[in-house]
């Protein structure tokens, strides 16, 4: 019964270990990407672009640290009673956003792979400098060292208001 049991925890083992990912990964990627015109200043773009560093410490567990470039614009228009602009004004703020995440993977026979973590988020505003959040996403395995992944976080707690709450990003990944 021993050798039995011993079979068969070897032989559902084995294809957990042959789905070991590589070490370490590059990610370059667009959060919240979104593309439009004005009257003011024509095109413009909102969002983050950004790299981030995976690293593997074991089949199921990574650390992750991104730093990313984002870029927000608003503002606003006052009109008089007879339709009129009075006045126009367009806000731009630049930050440099700090993500320091930790994985969980989840083992999956396709080219799909899961995960799930927690994310702490550095804004670099005076007042409240970190903030904490949840993410998770899916990495689209097209080549061993090269895949797609989607990712999301949602920030916690209260923030800055330039500072997204949901952050959907998407990207490529290289595996080495």
């Amino acid at each position: 019964m021993r050798k039995l049991v011993f079979a068969l925890c070897l032989l559902a083992s084995l294809p957990l270990f042959a789905q070991q990912e590589k070490e370490n990964s590059v990610y370059v990627f667009l959060t919240n990407p979104s593309f439009g015109w004005s009257d003011n200043s024509g095109t413009f773009y909102h969002g983050a672009y950004g790299v981030a560093l995976l690293h593997r410490f074991g089949p199921r567990w990574s650390g992750e640290l991104a730093v990313s470039r984002q870029l927000d614009r608003s503002g606003f228009t006052r009109y008089d009673p007879n339709g009129n602009i009075i006045e126009r004004r367009v806000f731009t703020t630049t930050t440099t956003p700090v993500d320091l995440s930790a994985h969980y993977h989840f083992f999956t026979a396709s080219s799909w792979k899961p995960y799930a973590g927690v994310t702490v988020r550095r804004t670099g505003d005076d007042r409240d400098p970190y903030l904490a959040g949840v993410t998770g996403g899916v990495l689209w395995k097209i080549r061993p060292t090269f895949g797609i992944r989607f990712d999301g976080k949602l920030l916690l707690g209260d923030r800055p208001a330039y500072v997204d709450r949901v952050n959907a990003s998407v990207g490529a990944a290289f595996s080495f």
